[in-house]
């Protein structure tokens, strides 16, 4: 992925932040392709990445940091869109 083309996403962290998320990716068919985790001390950082037809984003969570996706700027832009959405109807 190139830097012109990439959009990242940046909330607070916590597990309804990275929920919505997951439940978005998922609401346009993405599929999870790759999972880690890894402690550094008392902080944790864990990452995702899904696939969305030609396309892939990354999501991100870290302790102090918060909840991150990185992707194509469109994509991500309707993420937001969609998470947006999920917030203002309780969903």
């Amino acid at each position: 992925m190139d830097h012109e083309s990439q959009f990242s996403l940046l909330i607070d962290s916590n597990e309804e932040a990275f929920g919505a998320i997951c439940t978005a990716l998922e609401a346009i068919g993405a599929q999870e392709v790759t999972r880690e985790s890894a402690l550094a001390g008392s902080q944790e950082i864990g990452w995702r990445q899904y696939e969305i037809g030609h396309e892939r984003v990354v999501l991100q969570s870290e302790t102090y940091v918060g909840v991150t996706l990185f992707g194509p700027v469109k994509l991500v832009s309707r993420l937001a869109a969609q998470i947006g959405r999920s917030r203002d109807s309780g969903t």
